[in-house]
């Protein structure tokens, strides 16, 4: 099929001139110059617009707030450089979030050169770290009313005991006994020998399961016992230790491919770890991301 520049073909007529001034009315079926241009568009550019795709062009110029007089000077180029240098204030990374965006330096060696300090020394920039900042992150967790494990932390550190059961006594039996010779009477045990025959209870077994009865976490918190208190807090403020733990490995960006990030996860001690393992919990908070390095000097690190 031949192209045309225009839809008068379909009448196999001569070609429709367009008046700019829109004083004319020679636009074939068409009404108006808007839907001629709007329809040789369709027709006119390409041969893979859809009647669903000419659909999704009305709505967008009859949507409340279209103008095209604030399309002046727009072009295709300038909307592609503004994608990408736009930064989503509410993505997945967003600063409404308490994402932030730093750069950290890593001082390197040089061959026969000497620096007094790591300061002094040539650095290899590294961008696009995102991390959060960790007190933001530790009120949003453990002041949340929301969350399903307000009532499962261990806020106060002590210690755990196991009672072993009793040892069981071999139990009696109705079965006459064996008849021996007569034999001579053995010596009354004295009491001495009575009272260590009977065995003494087991003793408790002290059981460490958390971090919250652990002698680190009760150290801790008589060590805080101990400082003065912070001025305003009321006699009943309670101060607690709050253990955190930090963990990383590789994750995969995408089922094809080599991008990888190394994201740091932190955990309160607090809960159980029990709780820690369920991934359907969600216990992990997400804290910072790090980006794969590599140069022409550097191997993939992270």
């Amino acid at each position: 099929m031949p192209k045309y520049t225009s839809i008068a073909w379909v009448n196999r007529g001569p070609p429709v001139t367009v008046d700019s001034t829109g004083t004319s009315s020679d636009y074939g079926p068409f009404a108006n110059a808007t839907q001629f241009r709007l329809v040789d568009h369709m027709y006119g550019r390409s041969d893979s617009k859809s009647l669903d795709a000419f659909d999704d062009l009305l709505s967008v110029v009859r949507s409340p707030g279209f103008s095209p007089a604030d399309l002046a000077g727009f072009t295709a180029r300038k909307a592609e450089h503004a994608l990408d240098v736009w930064t989503n204030t509410s993505g997945l990374f967003s600063s409404e979030d308490g994402w932030h965006e730093s750069s950290v330096g890593i001082p390197l060696p040089r061959t026969r050169a000497k620096y007094k300090s790591e300061d002094d020394a040539p650095k290899f920039i590294v961008p696009g770290i995102v991390h959060r900042r960790l007190l933001p992150l530790v009120k949003l967790a453990v002041q949340d009313p929301e969350s399903h494990l307000r009532h499962v932390y261990h806020w106060m550190a002590h210690k755990r005991y196991w009672t072993p059961p009793p040892p069981k006594h071999a139990p009696s039996s109705s079965q006459p006994l064996p008849v021996f010779p007569q034999a001579a009477p053995a010596p009354a045990p004295s009491s001495r020998s009575s009272s260590t025959s009977q065995q003494d209870p087991p003793s408790p077994v002290r059981v460490y399961t958390d971090c919250y009865n652990a002698d680190a976490m009760l150290e801790a918190e008589e060590e805080i016992r101990r400082k003065p208190r912070v001025p305003g807090d009321t006699p009943d403020m309670e101060y607690i230790v709050l253990p955190m733990l930090l963990w990383s490995d590789a994750t995969q960006l995408s089922s094809f491919g080599s991008a990888a990030l190394w994201p740091i996860y932190l955990y309160f001690g607090n809960l159980s770890k029990y709780f820690r393992g369920r991934p359907t919990e969600f216990m992990a908070h997400h804290l910072a991301y790090i980006p794969t390095v590599s140069g022409p000097h550097v191997g993939d690190v992270a």
